[in-house]
């Protein structure tokens, strides 16, 4: 939705730019892409994080997810579910690490991620 949002904001600004041009433009300047929503029982959580890699031959955004959350059930009215990590090792490791996040290849090996603080790999949401 917010790629969409950006494509917009561009079309209304009135200068005649195709489509491909402004994704183009768009996928230069975003590498990644933070999926929040509202869960069970009114909280906003990362669903999902993805990494975006380009544009595919129909002229679609590719987005990579890297990060996921998986609802399990509801629990006193909250979400309860895991995330996990998908196995696909972000194209811009190599930049976030240069920016001074220090980030190693095998935190992105598919699994399910412990919740910080716990025992358990369970998250509550």
């Amino acid at each position: 939705e917010a790629l969409m949002r950006l494509e917009m904001m561009v079309l209304m600004t009135g200068i005649d730019l195709p489509l491909k041009s402004i994704r183009s433009y768009i996928t230069a300047a975003v590498r990644v892409v933070v999926h929040m929503a509202r869960l069970h029982g009114g909280s906003r959580r990362v669903l999902r994080v993805s990494e975006l890699r380009g544009i595919d031959e129909q002229g679609e955004y590719r987005l990579i997810p890297i990060f996921e959350f998986q609802q399990e059930s509801v629990r006193d009215g909250r979400a309860i579910g895991r995330f996990h990590a998908t196995g696909e090792v972000p194209e811009a490791l190599e930049k976030l690490t240069a920016s001074g996040i220090p980030l190693a290849p095998g935190q992105f090996a598919q699994r399910w991620l412990k919740a910080p603080g716990t025992e358990e790999l369970r998250h509550v949401a």
